[in-house]
């Protein structure tokens, strides 16, 4: 039987006995410290077959919000587009209703201010005669110089919203030339005086430049003050129906 004195003989022993070694840690360890590496070898196995479960669902999770996010993303442009379409269609309805509106308003600011002619003339010192049409129009660009007239302000002539034919206080034949507008600015004073001067031009007469209109643009009230162009003012009641 072999005898040992200290720990180094005993482990000399258990060299030259490696049977014995079993023995002992059989006798040394309880039996949950001897199943620990196999329990652990068990606990690992299971661990990484969770991991791996785990990394596959999250990589599922991973794929279904990359396509869940791809799809929001078309989601968000086609209703972006079909809400940028909506509006184009919107605002080209809405132009079209501001374009319709204003000719609507035109119209009836013209139809007042023709039934007022001789309330334009009286208000400017004379006294209406008639209300020329196309017809006389003509004939004074026909009868006239028109060398030095663009053809396209002769045919802007001939559409004048109004010429009044009027005679002053010593019994002179005069005219007014008179643009229309629910709301006058720079483009009507400058097309009254242009067309005012035409007059003047093929008739020889004297012509003054006036505009109808319930308001007016800041940026013509100067000319209107000074004279050069008078304004007569039209009202809502003028614009009714009747």
């Amino acid at each position: 039987m072999a005898v040992f004195n200290t720990i180094e003989e005993l482990v000399e022993i258990l060299d030259e006995n490696p049977q014995w070694i079993e023995a002992l840690r059989a006798r040394l360890l309880t039996r949950e410290l001897r199943e620990l590496p196999e329990k652990f070898a068990e606990f690992a196995e299971k661990t990484d077959k969770r991991l791996g479960s785990l990394e596959q669902r999250f990589a599922e999770f991973v794929e279904k919000m990359d396509k869940f996010v791809e799809e929001m993303n078309r989601f968000a442009a086609t209703t972006n587009r079909r809400f940028e379409e909506l509006e184009q269609r919107m605002d080209r309805r809405f132009n079209k209703m501001d374009i319709d509106h204003g000719r609507f308003r035109a119209a009836h600011a013209r139809t007042a201010a023709v039934r007022q002619a001789p309330g334009i003339a009286a208000d400017m010192g004379f006294q209406w005669t008639r209300c020329l049409g196309m017809h006389h129009l003509l004939n004074m660009i026909t009868n006239g110089d028109t060398s030095d007239i663009d053809p396209i302000d002769l045919r802007k002539f001939r559409n004048a919203d109004l010429i009044i034919e009027a005679v002053d206080d010593q019994g002179e034949t005069c005219y007014i030339a008179t643009e229309i507008s629910y709301t006058a600015d720079a483009r009507d004073t400058d097309r009254a005086i242009m067309f005012a001067e035409f007059i003047k031009k093929f008739t020889s007469r004297k012509a003054h430049a006036a505009i109808a209109a319930l308001s007016i643009d800041n940026r013509i009230r100067n000319i209107t003050q000074s004279g050069d162009v008078f304004w007569y003012r039209l009202e809502d009641d003028d614009l009714e129906v009747r």
